[in-house]
């Protein structure tokens, strides 16, 4: 019998699970491996078979990935409320600029700060920033997937030279980065953000196409955390390039984001709280105090979690320039899904909302697709945590929609 030539590795690419961390790409000796946008708006690795050599060595780190995190059961060191005392750099930062801070430490030290930055309008990206001119542009939220193309390799590069190293990303990038480079590597910081998930790019898109269409001028810039009406009443500001800007307290994306209608599928999946972080120390908004002077409440405040002894001392060398109180586990997660998130089904809608966000404006799919929560809050409370449509039903409930609102316009 004629010997079958060995199979190309089975990444997540075509199935459901890919973190899209980029990890197989910086594994793959052969870089056989490339991150491509897929046609639901999210990026997913992809083989060429020319040039693979069947390693497999992708997938083996793969499934660490989705392996139990390393430190799950640990509990925190310790939680704090902590800002900037530079009011100014706190302001441009979406919450209390304590990340920020870490930054301009490790690069004042001589050292490298990794972070996602905007590349263009429209792409989210992973940059090596040196110097401290160039930290604002890490500054702020980004509601898209990052980039993560050579984002390991240049990590890698910096550490070699001994200088000390800050990466900064989601709870899944961070794991990926420990698993390439181990827990006690003497120079390397982690920090991760509570996080929400990842917003497919086609519901972006469309949100910016819908705007330049409806505002007759292309969007120049879009800031995702607006605090100039305070932190707890952020806003998203829109320039454009007339010069005109606008403001929006709701918008379709931000709504399909954040009752994660377009996320990724692996976000559905994820399971965190404070205890099961990979990183150094945690860094979200903390909403869930409700003692909060003036001063928090206009210019932010942020939730910090201490995982290891290096975070603990990484927070206490900025001496002066950041204020911290101690608060507990509780306060960090209260009041905030991205630091405690339990699997949910994913949304019987977001398939077909995903494929029509190809062809339709962002808010014609969001009137057509988007129930607000307390609509079938006491239905749930009757038949049960989930409400399973099978899919006959909802393409006749699709179907009704449709006709009572005309062309998705009016809900």
């Amino acid at each position: 019998m004629k010997e079958q030539p060995p199979t190309p590795p089975r990444l997540p690419a075509n199935a459901l699970g890919c973190f899209a961390c980029g990890l197989c790409a910086g594994v793959c000796s052969a870089k056989a491996i490339t991150m491509q946008m897929g046609e639901d708006g999210f990026l997913r690795p992809h083989v060429d078979e020319a040039l693979c050599r069947k390693c497999r060595a992708c997938e083996q780190m793969c499934r660490k990935l989705s392996a139990p995190l390393p430190l799950a059961g640990a509990a925190p060191r310790a939680c704090y409320a902590a800002y900037a005392t530079d009011t100014a750099l706190r302001r441009a930062c979406s919450s209390g600029g304590v990340v920020a801070l870490l930054a301009k430490h490790t690069v004042e030290r001589g050292g490298v700060a990794f972070g996602v930055v905007m590349n263009g309008l429209d792409k989210a990206e992973f940059a090596a920033i040196d110097s401290v001119r160039d930290l604002p542009k890490m500054q702020g939220s980004k509601y898209l997937q990052a980039d993560t193309t050579h984002c390991f390799e240049k990590v890698a590069a910096a550490l070699k030279t001994g200088v000390p190293v800050l990466f900064t990303g989601l709870p899944c990038q961070v794991k990926a980065l420990r698993l390439r480079f181990g827990f006690k590597h003497e120079n390397l910081l982690t920090a991760d953000i509570a996080c929400h998930g990842v917003p497919s790019k086609n519901a972006y898109d469309a949100w910016l196409r819908e705007l330049a269409h409806k505002h007759g001028s292309a969007v120049r810039q879009v800031h995702f955390r607006d605090k100039t009406q305070g932190w707890i009443a952020y806003r998203m500001r829109v320039e454009f390039e007339d010069g005109t800007d606008e403001v929006f307290a709701e918008n379709p994306f931000h709504l399909l984001f954040l009752n994660r209608l377009c996320v990724n599928e692996t976000c559905y999946a994820c399971q965190k709280d404070a205890t099961t972080h990979s990183s150094d120390l945690t860094a979200s908004d903390l909403w869930g105090v409700r003692d909060l002077s003036g001063d928090e409440k206009m210019h932010g405040v942020s939730g910090v979690a201490c995982h290891t002894e290096k975070g603990m001392q990484a927070l206490a060398a900025l001496g002066a320039e950041l204020y911290m109180r101690p608060v507990s586990v509780a306060d960090v997660e209260r009041g905030n899904g991205g630091m405690r998130m339990g699997s949910i089904p994913i949304p019987w809608q977001r398939a077909h909302l995903l494929r029509d966000l190809r062809k339709m404006p962002v808010s014609a799919a969001y009137h057509r697709y988007f129930i607000r929560p307390n609509t079938l809050r006491r239905s749930v409370a009757l038949f049960g945590k989930h409400i399973l449509l099978p899919d006959l039903a909802y393409r006749v409930l699709r179907g009704v929609k449709r006709l009572v609102c005309r062309d998705g316009q009016a809900g």
